[in-house]
């Protein structure tokens, strides 16, 4: 169904736009309201630029949407809404499968010249966050989604597994307006969404503003989504799989460019690297379809938003521009990574400049594993695996704070803290740094939240972070309680991050139980011992090094060499 076209003023470069409604039927006898724009002297057949947003109260002013540039350049723009938001009647799905059939609904329409006249037939999905999500969540249908008309996505920021969104290794996420990095700028999932934009309806009437109105009177699964995503033991079943498109990576079909950022904790680092590491890319010399024709990935230093790499421009236009036009630009032959690294520099932090990859991690890169130990006063890490008895312990007050804990780090008063010897070279740290700890808790449950730490003479920074809930220790399928008082095993995965230590400066690790910055804390009380033990006796941090020496000992100053440099430093 169209509603009537309205002439709009000109986007800059067009001669005139056109903006047009369509109703999309879907899932359960709903209506998706499809807003589209375009420049019709820009020719009869135009590819569609397509956006399934809950956002689109947010861009009543057309220029206010940067995908609008596009259509001087012949693409047609759409912006549809999300099952149960704005002009779409139903229930808001929390990205579940009647999103996901609602979402491939849209594309199989705009595709279809008999009902969108001007349509090549031809549909990229593209945006960021939940904008991003979508195009995602479509492409996980495989076959089914590329038949329908969809040659491309360009996912930024976005969620390839709902349940990283709430949860990490099943620790529950703050509210993350509430963060205290600047960076992380999210809604607190799902009640901002539940009664929030699963609130909104339209500015313009259509032919379901009944069903809308109705809907958005009726519960609409809030209380389902709040318990799901709200539970301290938030096993991985049938809902999270519903809404887990990692999964079905092998399903994707069409080329994929992938966006995001090395800082961001709204949509985390791990939702962008996770996918593209997942994707596979199709052998040309087989007969069988094994995966994307191509695949691409830019991680900026950025938080939630478009990455800062130099390059990103102009692999988006060339990205777009082979999809949709046929355009002959090499897209599909670049490098596939795009990174831009961070390091400490002084007093602050600064870029360690795009590095351009053939694979993430980067060629070259190599685990290199460092034991805890403890000396006469604080830990120390160490490339020696020699055996040690030693345990130390350390009691949460449910008010872990890494801030507070990088300011104190000498004096281990709710955590614990382990500092390597000097680097005698820069070294980066490309991926995810684990820590293999062996702890005896107090109690049947427990949290863990272990930071990787940069240390110079400034003073100490975190370079990546990680949280666990112990019940999860065996996986996520089934929380399962603590011995107490007895020994356990659990790997923390930290965040990926592209992160260099500067010569001179000492890599560490502090322990926390708790970091309220980040994650909601456990109840207070929990005691953690840390056992140093070789091998699953003990704790190691494993830290992925692009091109280490072949003997990793060489990456520090050996106590010999640390003492001189610390005699020359006296002197001067």
């Amino acid at each position: 169904m169209l509603s009537a076209a309205l002439l709009l003023p000109a986007v800059p470069g067009a001669a005139a736009t056109v903006k047009e409604v369509y109703y999309v039927p879907s899932v359960d006898g709903t209506l998706i309201r499809v807003e589209t724009f375009r420049d019709p002297s820009q020719g009869d057949k135009q590819p569609v630029l397509l956006t399934y947003s809950p956002y689109n109260s947010f861009y009543d002013a057309p220029l206010r949407d940067r995908y609008m540039a596009y259509v001087p350049k012949g693409y047609a723009r759409a912006r549809a809404d999300v099952l149960g938001t704005r002009g779409s009647d139903g229930c808001w799905d929390y990205g579940g499968p009647k999103e996901q059939q609602s979402g491939l609904d849209v594309v199989r329409f705009m595709a279809d010249d008999t009902k969108v006249p001007w349509s090549n037939g031809k549909v990229v999905l593209i945006g960021g966050s939940y904008d991003g999500t979508t195009a995602n969540m479509v492409a996980a249908l495989g076959e089914e989604a590329r038949d329908a008309g969809l040659v491309g996505i360009v996912p930024i920021v976005a969620i390839s597994r709902w349940y990283g969104y709430a949860y990490s290794q099943g620790m529950r996420y703050t509210v993350q307006s509430a963060n205290a990095d600047p960076s992380s700028q999210g809604f607190d999932t799902p009640l901002a969404f539940d009664y929030g934009f699963a609130k909104t309806v339209a500015p313009a009437t259509g032919p379901n503003t009944a069903a809308v109105a109705t809907d958005r009177a009726s519960e609409c699964g809030g209380l389902e989504h709040t318990m799901a995503a709200y539970d301290e033991s938030p096993d991985y079943g049938k809902f999270w799989l519903e809404r887990d498109y990692l999964k079905d990576a092998a399903k994707f079909r069409v080329p994929v460019l992938i966006g995001g950022g090395w800082q961001d904790y709204n949509v985390k680092q791990e939702e962008s690297i996770n996918l593209f590491n997942a994707l596979p890319v199709d052998d040309p010399t087989t007969a069988e379809e094994e995966g994307v024709p191509f695949k691409i990935l830019a991680m900026g230093q950025n938080g939630h938003g478009t990455p800062n790499v130099q390059q990103w421009s102009k692999l988006q236009d060339d990205f777009l521009a082979h999809v949709l036009t046929g355009a002959d630009n090499g897209i599909d032959e670049v490098a596939p990574v795009y990174t831009m690294g961070r390091q400490a520099s002084g007093a602050g932090y600064g870029s360690a400049g795009t590095n351009v990859e053939q694979a993430w991690p980067p060629v070259g890169t190599q685990d290199v594993k460092l034991f805890l130990r403890r000396g006469a006063g604080n830990g120390v890490l160490t490339t020696s695996g020699k055996p040690s008895g030693a345990t130390a312990t350390f009691v949460d007050a449910a008010a872990g704070d890494e801030v507070r804990a990088l300011e104190t780090l000498d004096a281990e008063t709710d955590f614990l803290s382990y500092v390597s010897p000097p680097l005698t070279a820069d070294t980066r740290i490309a991926g995810e740094a684990l820590l293999d700890a062996a702890l005896t808790v107090n109690r049947d449950r427990g949290s863990f939240t272990p930071i990787l730490v940069d240390i110079d003479e400034n003073g100490a920074r975190t370079a990546a972070r990680g949280f666990m809930n112990l019940q999860y220790r065996n996986g996520l399928e089934k929380a399962e309680p603590l011995p107490a008082g007895k020994r356990v095993n659990a790997t923390a995965i930290m965040k990926p991050q592209d992160y260099t230590f500067g010569k001179g400066h000492r890599i560490g690790v502090v322990l926390l139980a708790s970091n309220v910055a980040w994650v909601r804390p456990d109840v207070p009380g929990q005691s953690t011992t840390v056992h140093h033990g070789a091998g699953p006796q003990g704790t190691s941090l494993t830290l992925p090094v692009v091109a280490p020496p072949a003997d990793p000992a060489e990456l520090f100053e050996q106590p010999a060499q640390e003492a001189k440099a610390r005699g020359r430093k006296a002197r001067r």
